[in-house]
């Protein structure tokens, strides 16, 4: 992915584990996400060889990592996936709840639908529950387009918002 103007971006490696752990258990990511069973850094390394590392084996699939430029500080991630039970590639974001409000996600979500676009991408979905606001606010800014219906994956319990854009 190319740089943005306040934004850089790179891979997940192990080294990540500390801010993965943070990212993992911060409230919104359990609140609208849920529980990923990690709980420490040893099961964060666990979560990126067995969950991250294998999605960059698709060309433009996986997580990059949003990271300030001004003091590299890794603020969030956004990536597009190939997730089970979707008819299509799903693209994602989260960042620390630090720094919500301030454009960052906006910046790093437009920076990623490049990306998938020069990957070939010429749709991409985005799930998340209905009841938050705050991504169907982002997605909608970003193009997407709600589905009339509710969908449920597979290994999900919940009802979710399926959300479809062209690139």
């Amino acid at each position: 992915m190319q740089t943005t103007d306040r934004l850089s971006y790179r891979r997940v490696t192990l080294e990540d584990a500390p801010f993965l752990l943070n990212l993992l258990t911060s409230p919104g990511w359990l609140k609208y996400i849920g529980d990923r069973g990690v709980y420490n850094e040893e099961d964060a390394r666990e979560y990126i060889t067995a969950k991250i590392l294998p999605a960059y084996e698709t060309p433009g699939c996986g997580p990059m990592l949003a990271i300030r430029k001004s003091d590299n500080t890794i603020l969030g991630n956004v990536g597009t996936y190939d997730r089970p039970g979707l008819d299509g590639a799903d693209f994602g974001f989260a960042f620390l709840p630090q720094y919500h409000g301030q454009g960052y996600a906006y910046e790093a979500s437009k920076a990623g639908l490049a990306y998938a676009q020069e990957h070939g991408f010429e749709e991409l979905l985005a799930i998340t529950l209905p009841v938050n606001e705050p991504s169907l606010k982002l997605l909608t800014r970003l193009g997407f387009v709600r589905e009339p219906d509710l969908i449920r994956l597979s290994e999900d319990d919940e009802e979710l918002v399926l959300l479809r854009l062209s690139v």
